[in-house]
């Protein structure tokens, strides 16, 4: 491999060179310039350090949840379904503000049966709309009617498996991802303000998503049905940057599951690859999922003068567990710039002393890494979230 010196001056850290000789700034640099050399260095100093710049400089700033309040209201207990497998529940949460405005998430919680013997991993998910997981009518509608209700129900049934899930012994808890916020500009801008009290211009719609899968957390880990050492956030896409992001701010979440996040997400942005999408693409298409600054860095990816890359936050995960997915006709998420950046968070991993048994190189379709802190598999197929995809990632809750 061939060693590149690139003398460009980052905010934070020197330059390292990695695979394809793409160089990168070095995680274990702190913005001081010393290195890292302790574990307790990089837990007291360089992942806080870290956290805080994706905080200012990437997704903005995540509602402080010590300024609401919370109240949950039975809509459906324990229902037997499944023909008999599960039980589900349908419980409205309400957060409300210091103004005292509220908004209302209704969550979808499946277990299986036997959870009631024994506690068992549950996914935390954002959806398009609980009805879009089942056919049942008895399935709430979203409740903001923010994200269009016309979506027929079951429309997402493929994506989220969730016989499948029960049959494999892990439970459910999902919820409208257009509830907490909306994905749509104008509106996101007037419910930050108005209801979060956050200036728009200073986050974005993935650090609320982010805060809804930790409020999701919340109410997994009120329950005695599920374990909470597995604890997981799962994300496709948009949500899958935000599973990544609210994983780096949690402790609480055991597992990290992102897959095709893309850019912004698990995607480095030093591995250049004309067909994927860029921070210039992303910000012009969803302005709202960022805070205005990160325009900052557009087209400084493909210039390879960012002061960051994504590595770095998939670092931060350490010490809970970290799986990247992709598929290999999924050229917009850049499968190769996802895995290389997972590889580069492994230095952290095994730099903390935790287990991990990635591939040197990329890995064959259908050759996927479920074992130890990190995992990974690449899939034949497009941009999607398929039952393949649930099958290795239950596998590697369960290890």
């Amino acid at each position: 491999m061939k060693i590149i010196v690139v003398p460009i001056a980052l905010l934070f850290g020197f330059i390292v060179s990695v695979s394809n000789a793409q160089s990168l700034p070095d995680v274990f640099s702190l913005s001081s310039g010393e290195k890292v050399k302790t574990k307790n260095e990089w837990y007291k100093k360089r992942k806080p350090e870290i956290i805080n710049f994706f905080s200012k400089e990437v997704y903005g700033v995540i509602p402080d949840v010590n300024d609401y309040l919370f109240k949950y209201k039975s809509l459906e207990e324990d229902k037997l379904v499944l023909n008999g497998k599960a039980y589900r529940s349908q419980v409205r949460m309400y957060i409300i503000n210091k103004q005292n405005d509220s908004i209302g998430i209704d969550l979808l919680i499946y277990y299986p049966v036997s959870a009631r013997k024994k506690p068992v991993p549950v996914f935390t998910l954002l959806n398009y709309g609980n009805h879009t997981l089942q056919e049942d009518t008895l399935i709430q509608l979203p409740v903001s009617k923010l994200y269009p209700i016309e979506l027929k129900r079951a429309s997402f049934a493929r994506r989220f498996p969730i016989e499948s899930i029960i049959d494999q012994g892990c439970g459910v808890i999902t919820s409208c991802y257009g509830d907490f916020i909306p994905d749509k500009n104008v509106l996101f801008r007037k419910a930050a303000e108005e209801f979060y009290n956050i200036h728009p211009d200073s986050t974005g719609a993935i650090s609320i998503w982010a805060w809804g899968y930790s409020r999701m957390v919340d109410y997994a880990r009120l329950q005695k049905y599920f374990d909470p050492e597995k604890v997981a956030v799962l994300g496709h896409s948009r949500t899958g940057k935000a599973a990544l992001w609210a994983a780096a701010n949690d402790a609480r979440i055991k597992y990290a599951f992102v897959n095709e996040s893309g850019n912004s997400g698990a995607k480095l942005n030093f591995h250049i690859n004309p067909k994927a999408e860029s921070i210039a693409i992303i910000n012009k298409r969803f302005p709202h999922w960022f805070p205005s600054d990160y325009e900052k860095y557009n087209h400084r990816d493909s210039l390879r003068t960012l002061p960051y890359d994504q590595h770095w936050l998939l670092a931060t995960i350490a010490p809970q567990n970290v799986y990247v997915a992709d598929a290999n006709k999924d050229i917009w998420s850049d499968p190769e710039g996802e895995f290389l950046s997972l590889k580069e968070a492994e230095k952290v991993y095994r730099f903390l002393g935790l287990k991990t048994f990635l591939p040197v190189t990329m890995p064959n379709i259908d050759s996927p890494t479920t074992k130890g802190f990190c995992g990974y598999h690449i899939r034949e197929g497009t941009h999607d979230l398929v039952p393949e995809d649930w099958n290795h990632f239950i596998q590697f809750i369960k290890q």
